[in-house]
């Protein structure tokens, strides 16, 4: 696999006037990292060069009391946190700063954020939610709340103010002892944002002795206390800001989001099978949707093209002739339960073939946006097929999905509905539960998260009794 995007965590958005671009940060160039607390931002440097010439992290105890510093500093809230100007259009959030850098001070705060290898997000409690410690105990609503405080922060008046979304990587920690990450997607995809967090929980699992005692190489004259960073703020950049409030709280009232865990069985149960956990959940979800409209829709699985170096993904189109006839069959009331079974087998065939197709190049949804995209470059006409109803249809993806299977901790990922009318399925396959979540928008009448959540329950139960009646002894295989 391509390794290309794991240094790609550590590194800044930045708006344009036609076009965004993204800058690398990392060591040995930079060694500071960006901390938020109540809307307040601080600068805190965490690598130093040690007498030896050597690049090392600070003192664990020296980056402890600097962090309390921060804690007891940022007392009250941030009457304007600037940070919440980077939820706004992109166009207009270009047109903000160009406002903020007119001044020399805003000009030093926006560099030494736009040039932090990441941005540590400490959150106040979300009066819904109980001390995470206790989250096995959580309900559904309380697991969605956890989420979305990593997706979008829960609004103006909660954390969304607590946030630089252009940073690639946002470590989420609330006071309750909810841990996340907010990843910038345009610089990489889900799994490398994933390993932050696995090498986090497991650095917390594995040294639970006093890490506050190690010795350090770095001389400590050179450590820098941590900095806050200051504004001056003109009438226009304060109204910029009250406007990405009110902005970024009607889009996050939209977002209707459902996080469940799936108990009833994981991807043993397909696997004992010798069948492809994905393509089976993929199967479920098409099933789930087929309930509650009566049609198939256009699907979006991500798969990953890192075999090819720079590769990012290509679309797995999980519907197909064969899905649509598995879901024909699962509906029918004179299908039999072997017919329903072989139907699925066929199914997740189909998309297995697809999936090692696209991760392996021959997929055709970026070669066409190659195309499309060149042909805008060069001023040409569009091409007949980007106007063909029959493309447009197939690319308005209702079901945008992703697998990130992580084994060894209970880890929910999420994201939004790519279009009005759409879910958003992403999904954690473990050995003994599916954790899934769900995103849709209020503002269409037809979309109901938990209750396609519901749908998605039913149809996975449904399919392995299926399974289980085909394979009793009176039945031919």
């Amino acid at each position: 696999y391509c390794m290309w995007q794991y240094p790609r965590l550590y590194g800044c958005r930045i708006p344009g006037q036609q076009v965004d671009t993204w800058r690398q940060n990392g060591l040995p160039k930079q060694r500071h990292v960006i901390i938020m607390r109540k809307g307040h931002i601080y600068k805190l440097t965490t690598f130093y060069e040690t007498p030896s010439g050597e690049i090392a992290p600070a003192p664990a105890k020296y980056i402890v009391d600097q962090l309390h510093w921060i804690l007891n500093d940022a007392k009250e809230r941030s009457p304007h946190p600037v940070g919440i100007l980077t939820t706004q259009q992109r166009d207009k959030w270009y047109e903000a700063r160009q406002r903020l850098l007119e001044d020399s001070l805003n000009q030093r705060s926006i560099k030494d954020i736009e040039t932090a290898i990441l941005c540590v997000c400490f959150d106040e409690k979300h009066p819904d939610l109980v001390n995470c410690e206790a989250q096995e105990s959580f309900s559904d609503v309380q697991r969605s709340l956890a989420a979305t405080r990593c997706l979008h922060g829960n609004g103006s008046q909660h954390n969304t103010i607590n946030r630089w979304f252009d940073i690639t990587s946002q470590m989420v920690l609330g006071e309750d002892g909810g841990y996340g990450t907010a990843l910038e997607h345009s610089a990489l995809d889900g799994p490398p944002g994933v390993f932050t967090n696995i090498m986090t929980m497991d650095f917390i699992e594995r040294f639970k002795y006093n890490f506050l005692d190690e010795i350090s190489d770095v001389d400590p004259s050179s450590l820098k206390p941590a900095e806050k960073l200051e504004w001056n703020l003109s009438p226009d950049s304060v109204r910029d800001i009250d406007e990405a409030k009110h902005t970024i709280d009607k889009n996050i009232s939209d977002v209707d989001f459902y996080t469940f865990s799936f108990d009833e069985f994981g991807k043993n149960f397909p696997k004992s099978l010798r069948l492809s956990p994905d393509g089976f959940i993929q199967n479920a979800i098409q099933l789930a949707y087929y309930k509650l409209y009566g049609r198939t829709t256009a699907m979006y699985e991500s798969g990953g093209t890192r075999w090819f170096k720079y590769g990012r993904t290509d679309t797995i189109r999980s519907t197909t002739n064969a899905s649509h006839a598995f879901l024909k069959t699962m509906m029918s009331p004179l299908a039999t339960p072997l017919e329903k079974f072989k139907s699925l087998v066929e199914s997740i065939k189909a998309h297995s073939e697809y999936t090692m197709e696209a991760i392996s190049g021959k997929g055709i949804d970026r070669h066409l946006l190659g195309l499309r995209i060149l042909a805008g470059q060069a001023g040409i006409s569009m091409p007949d097929i980007f106007n063909d109803v029959a493309y447009s249809r197939s690319t308005h993806f209702c079901l945008s999905t992703s697998q990130v299977p992580i084994a060894q901790y209970k880890i929910f990922l999420c994201f939004g509905a790519v279009v009005p009318d759409g879910y958003g399925v992403c999904y954690n396959p473990q050995e003994d539960q599916l954790l899934i979540s769900v995103s849709s928008y209020y503002s269409n009448r037809e979309t109901d998260s938990i209750l396609f959540a519901n749908k998605l329950k039913e149809s996975l139960i449904e399919m392995k009794e299926a399974i289980l009646a085909a394979k009793m002894p009176d039945s031919k295989l």
